[in-house]
């Protein structure tokens, strides 16, 4: 018998590997929260400069593409932020 002791007894390379893999989970998250908050901080300290210089440009092709840019990557950095928070499942619901 090995002196493991629990429900399920793991090989101690796949222990490693699993402890590894879950703090290069959360070291993504981190990451991903940090990246978040520069790009909130860059549109909030550039924003009035946006809007001095290519809302009130006329319409052409470059000034489209630099709004759907700017603003794709936040809209579609915001759901990934939520699910990878841990956030997304409710937590406060009762049985009952």
């Amino acid at each position: 018998m090995s002196g493991v002791s629990g429900p399920v007894a793991l090989q101690p390379e796949l222990y490693l590997q699993l402890v590894a893999a879950l703090k290069d989970a959360y070291a993504t998250r981190y990451l991903s929260a940090a990246g978040l908050v520069v790009l909130l901080y860059d549109h909030i300290l550039t924003f009035s400069e946006e809007i001095r210089l290519v809302w009130h440009a006329p319409h052409s092709f470059a000034k489209y593409a630099f709004l759907f840019n700017r603003y794709l990557v936040l809209s579609c950095l915001l759901p990934v932020a939520h699910e990878m928070s841990g956030l997304k499942h409710n937590a406060f619901t009762t049985a009952g």
